[in-house]
């Protein structure tokens, strides 16, 4: 349904990204319409991307080489799967 959204074009969504929980999975606001709620915790991206890398023979640093020192930053600010 994300991928094809033609429901939230129609219908509405309510969508939150955060870190650590802060993700809200309360579409408050939403004047009283029943919208869907998408929520996206970035730590668990991180989590997954995490798992990833540390199953499967792939480089991080192939993939981390050309960001720019202030990318690298961000990614590293706040992210305790990164080691």
């Amino acid at each position: 349904e994300i991928r094809y959204p033609d429901k939230i074009i129609r219908d509405g969504a309510a969508m939150s990204v955060g870190f650590g929980g802060t993700a809200s999975t309360d579409p408050s606001g939403s004047m009283g319409r029943k919208e869907v709620v998408y929520s996206l915790d970035v730590d668990q991206v991180d989590r997954l991307i995490a798992t990833i890398f540390r199953a499967t023979p792939f480089n991080p640093a192939f993939f981390s080489g050309k960001l720019t020192s202030e990318a690298r930053r961000l990614l590293g600010e706040g992210n305790k799967w990164l080691k």
